[in-house]
Protein backbone atom coordinates (compact mmCIF):
# COMPACT_ATOMS: atom_id res chain seq x y z
CA UNK A 1 0.00 0.00 0.00
CA UNK A 2 1.84 3.17 -0.79
CA UNK A 3 1.68 6.21 1.46
CA UNK A 4 -0.86 7.90 -0.66
CA UNK A 5 -3.16 4.90 0.16
CA UNK A 6 -2.28 4.92 3.93
CA UNK A 7 -3.22 8.11 4.33
CA UNK A 8 -6.68 8.24 2.94
CA UNK A 9 -7.61 4.60 4.11
CA UNK A 10 -8.85 4.00 0.76
CA UNK A 11 -7.02 2.85 -2.88
CA UNK A 12 -7.40 5.44 -6.07
CA UNK A 13 -8.56 1.98 -8.48
CA UNK A 14 -11.54 2.13 -5.42
CA UNK A 15 -12.62 5.97 -5.15
CA UNK A 16 -12.46 6.12 -8.91
CA UNK A 17 -14.12 3.03 -9.62
CA UNK A 18 -11.63 1.83 -11.83
CA UNK A 19 -11.81 -1.65 -10.30
CA UNK A 20 -15.03 -2.02 -11.65
CA UNK A 21 -13.54 -1.28 -14.81
CA UNK A 22 -10.82 -3.69 -13.80
CA UNK A 23 -13.50 -6.27 -13.38
CA UNK A 24 -15.83 -5.84 -16.75
CA UNK A 25 -12.24 -6.29 -18.32
CA UNK A 26 -12.19 -9.39 -17.15
CA UNK A 27 -15.45 -10.60 -17.73
CA UNK A 28 -15.28 -9.36 -21.51
CA UNK A 29 -11.86 -11.51 -21.76
CA UNK A 30 -13.56 -14.78 -20.19
CA UNK A 31 -17.23 -13.84 -22.34
CA UNK A 32 -14.66 -14.16 -25.28
CA UNK A 33 -12.49 -17.40 -24.43
CA UNK A 34 -15.84 -19.22 -23.83
CA UNK A 35 -17.25 -18.15 -27.31
CA UNK A 36 -13.84 -18.80 -28.92
CA UNK A 37 -13.87 -22.13 -27.57
CA UNK A 38 -17.36 -22.64 -28.92
CA UNK A 39 -19.27 -22.20 -25.64
CA UNK A 40 -21.12 -18.66 -27.34
CA UNK A 41 -21.81 -15.90 -25.21
CA UNK A 42 -23.62 -17.87 -22.74
CA UNK A 43 -20.75 -20.28 -21.91
CA UNK A 44 -20.47 -21.30 -18.71
CA UNK A 45 -17.22 -20.38 -16.52
CA UNK A 46 -18.48 -23.31 -13.83
CA UNK A 47 -18.04 -26.36 -16.41
CA UNK A 48 -14.87 -25.03 -17.97
CA UNK A 49 -12.17 -26.00 -16.14
CA UNK A 50 -9.57 -24.30 -18.69
CA UNK A 51 -11.78 -20.92 -17.99
CA UNK A 52 -11.95 -21.03 -14.27
CA UNK A 53 -8.20 -21.33 -14.70
CA UNK A 54 -7.80 -18.37 -16.59
CA UNK A 55 -9.99 -16.97 -14.85
CA UNK A 56 -8.36 -17.47 -11.47
CA UNK A 57 -5.03 -16.05 -13.60
CA UNK A 58 -7.15 -12.83 -14.60
CA UNK A 59 -8.04 -11.92 -11.09
CA UNK A 60 -4.93 -12.67 -9.88
CA UNK A 61 -3.64 -9.62 -11.70
CA UNK A 62 -5.15 -7.43 -9.85
CA UNK A 63 -3.37 -5.85 -7.07
CA UNK A 64 -0.55 -5.68 -9.89
CA UNK A 65 -3.33 -3.40 -11.66
CA UNK A 66 -3.90 -1.86 -8.16
CA UNK A 67 -0.43 -1.01 -7.45
CA UNK A 68 0.39 0.22 -11.02
CA UNK A 69 -3.04 2.37 -11.03
CA UNK A 70 -2.22 4.22 -7.69
CA UNK A 71 1.32 4.95 -8.60
CA UNK A 72 0.13 6.68 -12.10
CA UNK A 73 -2.83 8.20 -10.14
CA UNK A 74 0.47 10.02 -7.92
CA UNK A 75 2.33 10.67 -10.99
CA UNK A 76 -0.43 12.45 -12.74
CA UNK A 77 -1.37 14.44 -9.70
CA UNK A 78 1.53 14.49 -7.78
CA UNK A 79 1.82 13.47 -3.96
CA UNK A 80 1.00 16.76 -2.59
CA UNK A 81 -2.27 17.03 -4.98
CA UNK A 82 -3.00 13.19 -4.55
CA UNK A 83 -4.25 13.29 -1.20
CA UNK A 84 -6.16 16.04 -1.46
CA UNK A 85 -7.73 14.50 -4.46
CA UNK A 86 -8.54 11.55 -2.82
CA UNK A 87 -10.26 12.73 0.19
CA UNK A 88 -12.40 14.86 -1.84
CA UNK A 89 -13.20 11.87 -3.93
CA UNK A 90 -14.27 9.63 -1.11
CA UNK A 91 -17.03 12.64 -0.11
CA UNK A 92 -20.26 11.05 -0.80
CA UNK A 93 -22.25 13.97 -3.64
CA UNK A 94 -19.15 12.35 -5.46
CA UNK A 95 -18.57 8.54 -4.78
CA UNK A 96 -22.85 8.98 -5.43
CA UNK A 97 -21.77 10.57 -8.84
CA UNK A 98 -19.22 8.04 -9.64
CA UNK A 99 -22.41 4.96 -8.66
CA UNK A 100 -24.41 6.82 -10.91
CA UNK A 101 -21.85 7.11 -13.43
CA UNK A 102 -21.06 3.71 -13.62
CA UNK A 103 -24.57 2.41 -13.43
CA UNK A 104 -25.66 4.48 -16.65
CA UNK A 105 -22.39 3.87 -18.83
CA UNK A 106 -23.92 0.30 -20.25
CA UNK A 107 -27.76 2.21 -21.15
CA UNK A 108 -25.84 5.24 -22.47
CA UNK A 109 -23.25 3.41 -24.93
CA UNK A 110 -26.23 1.18 -25.81
CA UNK A 111 -28.15 4.13 -26.85
CA UNK A 112 -25.03 5.61 -28.58
CA UNK A 113 -24.35 2.75 -30.41
CA UNK A 114 -28.50 2.78 -31.86
CA UNK A 115 -27.98 6.34 -32.41
CA UNK A 116 -25.06 5.95 -34.23
CA UNK A 117 -26.21 3.23 -36.15
CA UNK A 118 -29.22 5.53 -37.26
CA UNK A 119 -27.20 8.32 -38.46
CA UNK A 120 -25.23 6.05 -40.66
CA UNK A 121 -27.74 4.07 -42.19
CA UNK A 122 -29.11 7.72 -42.75
CA UNK A 123 -26.24 9.23 -44.54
Amino acid sequence: MSTVTRRVAASPDQITAADERFQRLVRQVLQRYLAARGGGSGGDLKSDPDAQLLWQQLVGLYPEFQRKYCELFVEQLGPEEAVPVLRELLREPLQRYLRARAAITPDLTANLKRLGHSWCKGA
